[in-house]
């Protein structure tokens, strides 16, 4: 039986088949994708759905870790095919810069540890905790009072309310 036939079947005794058969598309399409394919014409060769080899990387920690190393190596694919792609005299140079850019970026997406844009978080600045908290305890220490509610407050009085007064 094939994957899709597997699939629909609710069968306890063909879990294990299933199960099986999934893991044998997984692998496939990991193996498609080692080699540049993109998910899904991988997993057009490999005979299986979108949802089908998702289920199956949901589903087992080893397919995951060989799926996110395939991402890995697909990265390596693609920088060798920007390279190529610049590098072709028959190409536009317009083009091959579009196409070097494309798979530059989705390498970056891919395998952000070597193709990623490097980010600096080194933080210079000192803070003074003991200053810090000299300054909160004098602000905690200032009676309410003290801090005027209003400033430069102008009382405008309408007709109306001028007339309950008098």
């Amino acid at each position: 039986m094939d994957l899709a036939t597997l699939s629909k079947s609710r069968n306890p005794a063909l879990a294990d088949a299933r199960q099986a058969a999934q893991m044998e598309a997984g692998r496939r399409v990991v193996a498609g994708i080692m080699e540049g394919l993109t998910l899904r014409k991988a997993c057009a060769q490999a005979g299986c759905t979108l949802h089908a080899f998702h289920v199956a990387v949901s589903s087992s920690k080893e397919l995951s870790v060989s799926y996110s190393r395939a991402r890995e190596m697909q990265a390596d694919v693609l920088v060798d095919e920007a390279i190529s792609a610049v590098d072709n005299p028959d190409i536009d140079p317009q083009r091959g810069r579009n196409m070097a850019d494309i798979r530059r970026w989705a390498a970056s997406k891919y395998n952000q540890r070597v193709y990623g844009d490097r980010v600096d978080l080194n933080v210079s600045t000192a803070i003074s905790i003991t200053d810090a908290l000299t300054q909160a305890r004098s602000r905690a220490s200032m009676p309410a009072l003290s801090v005027p509610m209003f400033e430069d407050a102008e009382v405008v009085l309408d007709d109306k309310v001028e007339d309950i007064f008098t």
